[in-house]
């Protein structure tokens, strides 16, 4: 599908942000989050919610949807986000450590420029406004 200016669209992925929601609205435990669904009539296990807060599920019914934005005080969008898809680089299979397709530039590093005058502190390399201590070398003596 073609965008109005004919560029093509870039695949998005969504992200379920279900544990950050809860995190924000201090609900510490799934255990807590179902016995709140459970106050408001919405009755699912805990299993089945942990299943559901720890990844994107590809089926939730409607009612456990609405007790959840209920619950949680939020929006659907809130729950649920369309971003820029990731690309595959293995990633220690931490999703939230994936890059951007399109990676932001990095900044260029600026090369120091000589001291004004010459003046290079008798150092034949231009080293010698760093800090630090100097290495000396010394001779190592040979083995006969």
């Amino acid at each position: 599908m073609m965008t109005t200016r004919d560029e093509p669209q870039r695949p998005r992925r969504l992200r379920w942000r279900l544990r950050v929601m809860m995190a924000e609205r201090d609900v510490r435990t799934i255990t807590d989050l179902t016995r709140r669904l459970g106050d408001i009539g919405v009755e699912i296990s805990t299993q089945q919610m942990n299943r559901i807060a720890n990844d994107l599920p590809q089926r939730l019914p409607t009612d456990i949807l609405a007790g959840l934005v209920t619950v949680l005080k939020c929006e659907v969008g809130d729950l649920l986000v369309a971003e820029p898809m990731m690309d595959d680089r293995p990633t220690g299979g931490h999703p939230d450590r994936q890059t951007l397709v399109e990676p932001a530039p990095t900044p260029k590093r600026r090369r120091r420029s000589p001291p004004a005058g010459g003046d290079d502190g008798g150092r034949a390399d231009g080293l010698a406004d760093l800090v630090g201590p100097q290495a000396v070398l010394f001779p190592v003596p040979s083995a006969r």
